[in-house]
């Protein structure tokens, strides 16, 4: 991101590549970009939009390697028109100059995608301080339905110390700093709740401290971030006699005993993936081939009214439960896909210290969590759903939401039978159709269970239930014998539905 910078060389914006690649250069260093690179995990082929690419010296790494299968390509975008004369000089093929907080395409540049598979920000939005929000919307217009975001960007608590002493130092000179300060440093929370508000799925979200050496010092450090934006009224001489006040005031924390100065950075690291629109179908009307379906779909509650209660749901949901049960008790190929390719599961050491995605924000994470509690204790299951999240990303290296949704989907059965006692004692099964409820705690049950049954391989439960997730995309999970023989049970008893009249 470009930095406001007093130089003769600025642009009108008050930025200036050359300056910021003199005194910030490690901003876009291998060593700092490389865990917000791993979190987007570009491929080949891909369309991604880098936000607030300054003067490109990540965006030519992503162009590079998108490029080397067919459709791939970077596109780059920055406030300052002196960073974009900067990225192209660097190679980078397609450049625009935007706001970041209003953000729109150009109309009039056909090589420039209208809508891109990933969204790559580093080291940017916390100078969104105007509107946040708004640049999540930008986000989510040049985004594909199911398209993802990767970013890190100043979080709570960054700079901490030097934030306070620039606040302190203006209020001592009748200024309001709350209006100079140009900073926008949320916490997990706070930009999770704008994140989910705007549409994401939250994937991955945490808050990392780095220590940050200043090869330049603190003076320079301000000059560069602090002067344009922070000091945007004052002289140069008032300006400059603030910024030693600072240095002075900070010199105790932020400089070791042979002269080298750092800071301690905290990042806020996150990716999320924009939900696809969920639209309604209207609900055909069977046809007489479809008679025994519709017969145990109306008659299930009226025969068993305590064991079928009425839970409300989608009609996309409710028509595609009819038709995966149509297929099992018709002894037709089911609608639902076949198991994915095999997954990789290489072994990765995980730290979890600096990992947070918190299990309450999604309706089937709270599931999980209930089914894995016990004794109570809601905390301890909550971080062990977490963790499996955080195992089936370092198992396959992918978004893990929609990997347990389709696996939790896979394990599913769309059929039960229940015992009915008819006249004379007798005991009869009648199958019973599902609701998306039902068949997802049905599921659920019989994951829960498979990894917690003696010698499963796995040091801890996060990681048993990751390897059982991945186990079910492959294909080669106990789980899924256990939905195909409650299936083949229920075709068998098809002959305990009442006959349609």
């Amino acid at each position: 991101m470009s930095i406001p910078l007093e130089d003769d060389k600025r642009d009108s914006s008050g930025w200036s590549a050359s300056q910021y690649n003199k005194t910030a250069s490690f901003v876009y260093s291998s060593a700092y970009t490389s865990p917000v690179l791993d979190l987007l995990a570009a491929k080949p082929g891909e369309r991604i939009l880098d936000l607030g690419c300054g003067s490109g010296e990540v965006t030519i790494v992503l162009q590079k390697l998108v490029e080397q299968a067919e459709g791939g390509v970077v596109v780059g975008t920055d406030y300052s028109e002196s960073m974009i004369n900067k990225a192209k000089g660097n190679g980078i093929k397609h450049v625009f100059v935007a706001d970041a907080q209003e953000l729109e395409l150009p109309q009039d540049n056909p090589s420039i995608p209208r809508e891109f598979d990933a969204v790559f920000s580093n080291a940017v939005l916390h100078w969104c301080k105007r509107n946040p929000s708004g640049v999540l919307d930008g986000m989510r217009k040049v985004l594909k339905p199911g398209g993802r975001i990767a970013v890190e960007m100043g979080g709570f608590m960054n700079v901490i110390g030097i934030r306070s002493a620039l606040h302190q130092i203006l209020k001592s000179k009748g200024r309001d700093p709350e209006q100079c300060d140009p900073w926008y440093f949320p916490s997990v929370e706070e930009y999770e709740k704008l994140l989910v508000g705007a549409g994401f799925q939250v994937t991955h979200i945490s808050l990392v401290p780095r220590f940050t050496p200043l090869s330049n010092g603190l003076y320079e450090w301000l000059n560069l971030f602090a002067r344009q934006s922070f000091l945007g009224d004052f002289s140069d001489e008032e300006a400059g006699e603030v910024m030693r006040e600072v240095v002075e005031r900070c010199r105790t924390d932020c400089q070791d005993s042979n002269g080298n100065w750092a800071m301690m950075y905290t990042r806020l690291r996150f990716s999320a993936v924009l939900k696809e629109p969920v639209t309604n179908v209207t609900r055909p009307r069977f046809s007489t081939t479809t008679t025994m379906l519709s017969t145990l779909w109306q008659t299930t509650r009226r025969a068993l009214p305590r064991l079928a209660p009425r839970h409300a749901r989608t009609l996309v949901t409710e028509e595609a439960t009819k038709k995966e049960a149509m297929a099992t008790l018709d002894m037709r190929a089911p609608t639902s896909q076949p198991p994915a390719a095999p997954l990789p599961t290489p072994k990765v050491d995980l730290d979890t210290m600096h990992h947070h995605i918190p299990p309450a924000q999604l309706p089937l994470l709270q599931l999980i969590t209930t089914m894995l509690m016990r004794h109570g204790l809601y905390a301890q299951a909550a971080k062990t759903t977490s963790n499996m999240l955080l195992h089936i990303h370092a198992m396959t290296r992918q978004p893990p939401m929609p990997l347990v949704e389709r696996a939790i989907l896979m394990a599913s059965p769309a059929v039960r039978c229940r015992k009915l006692k008819k006249g004379g004692g007798k005991t009869v099964f009648m199958p019973q159709a599902l609701n998306e409820r039902q068949r997802t705690r049905i599921g659920l049950k019989w994951i829960v269970e498979a990894v917690r049954a003696p010698g499963r391989q796995g040091n801890t439960l996060a990681e048993r239930m990751a390897r059982e997730i991945v186990a079910i995309l492959n294909g080669t999970s106990g789980v899924l014998k256990l939905k195909e023989e409650m299936h083949k049970v229920a075709m068998v008893n098809r002959g305990g539905l009442p006959q349609s009249r």
